[in-house]
């Protein structure tokens, strides 16, 4: 889909939707291939099976997307921003402008996905059950979503809260882009209110290290400690929540 087509198809809710996210592409729309600790988590919830086809909701410039064809997946990508599509589609990757909250787009990927991934997708979005329902129809019957959202139930978060404080921050769990909040619970809530779905996995990436001076001579040992306290204590001690779900099986 072109981006009149897209504009004139109502895929955006408005034009300021749309600046908003082509002026944040600093922050959303990083070139980086790099498997961190959300990306690593996400990949431990695929099916073992080689090549899936993958979906990748929100996949910005296509970080995300070049390690999955570096892992040997047919991957494909839908993205909002115009700029962050062209930028992914010149470093080699397949990338679509649309929307999957209002089906823009939809049209455009395919469909039969194995899975379908939404990395920090949902927390920007107006009805999240709603964009699940609607990318529901592009799995296989044995497929799944993977995605991950911002923890407003880790404990830096409920510190800053307790102290009367709500940042208006550029990224991370404040970031000021957040339509939507998720904590453990109201996660549950919302695949709940999807219909239809079961929540087959969650786990949370770790605290990510302080701003201290010198606290890189600490550093192996916290991503030790609070990637096991994620792992164990993911509702008060994740940074980043990251679950599977997938189409309930008829009774």
């Amino acid at each position: 889909m072109s981006a009149d087509d897209f504009k004139s198809a109502g895929g955006l809710a408005g034009p300021d939707l749309q600046r908003f996210y082509e002026e944040k592409e600093a922050v959303y729309h990083s070139q980086e291939a790099r498997a961190g600790g959300r990306e690593k988590l996400v990949l431990e919830l695929f099916p073992p099976e080689k090549p899936l086809h993958v979906l990748d909701v929100g996949c910005g410039s296509g970080g995300f997307l070049r390690i999955l064809k570096d892992l040997g997946h047919e991957a494909v990508g839908l993205e909002i921003s115009v700029k962050a599509v062209e930028a992914a589609n010149q470093s080699g990757v397949k990338a679509f402008v649309g929307n999957p909250e209002t089906k823009a787009g939809l049209d455009d990927v395919g469909k039969d996905f194995d899975v379908i991934t939404l990395l920090d997708v949902l927390e920007h979005t107006f009805d999240p059950p709603q964009v699940l329902r609607h990318l529901a129809m592009l799995l296989k019957p044995d497929g799944c979503i993977i995605a991950s959202v911002p923890n407003l139930g880790c404990f830096t978060a409920r510190w800053k809260i307790l102290w009367g404080q709500f940042p208006f921050e550029p990224s991370g769990i404040f970031d000021s882009g957040h339509i939507r909040w998720f904590t453990r619970v109201n996660l549950t809530a919302y695949v709940q209110r999807a219909g239809g779905f079961m929540l087959q996995k969650c786990s949370a990436t770790g605290i990510p290290p302080f701003s201290l001076r010198g606290y890189w001579r600490l550093k192996d040992c916290h991503d030790f400690f609070f990637t096991r306290l994620a792992r164990f204590w993911p509702s008060l001690f994740g940074h980043q929540l990251v679950f599977k779900i997938a189409p309930a099986k008829p009774a």
